[in-house]
């Protein structure tokens, strides 16, 4: 037997120490992935918890302010005279008018956040598909060891 040639214990210590050189580097990847998952995680629940407060930031105003100043008539039953009527009457309009468009701004906000959850949901189904996949080859290897 030569110098140049290995016995079967040292081509069996190469092979083994290969195949945890693989796993380790998938290991790496799979530490990657999990912590990509971890922090979409969490982006995800802040996204959830802005679009809860936000609805109901949202049920207050139009409880509280909206639909009463909406039903409120400034002249009701009585006949105002003169310019201080139609003034309260403008203000009235333009204050429902703003509120209008703040609701609708609200709706957009919460439709951005709804689209912001759904790619953020998309993404971690992604992740995790990787993570499977990473998991399946690390025991494949391990059944090779």
């Amino acid at each position: 037997m030569g110098t140049d040639e290995k016995t079967a214990e040292e081509l069996e210590a190469e092979r083994k120490q290969g195949i945890l050189n693989q796993i380790n580097a998938l290991q790496g990847q799979l530490n990657g992935v999990n912590k990509t998952i971890a922090e979409y995680e969490k982006i995800l629940l802040k996204l959830q918890k802005a679009q809860s407060k936000l609805s109901k930031l949202k049920k207050s105003l139009n409880d509280s302010v909206i639909d009463p100043l909406s039903e409120y008539e400034i002249l009701g039953d009585f006949d105002w005279a003169g310019d201080k009527a139609e003034n309260a009457e403008k203000i009235h309009g333009s204050v429902r008018g703003n509120l209008g468009g703040y609701s609708g701004e609200i709706g957009q906000l919460n439709s951005d956040i709804s689209k912001a959850i759904e790619k953020c949901n998309e993404k971690l189904k992604g992740l995790r598909a990787t993570k499977r996949g990473l998991e399946a080859q690390i025991q494949a290897l391990w059944a090779q060891y």
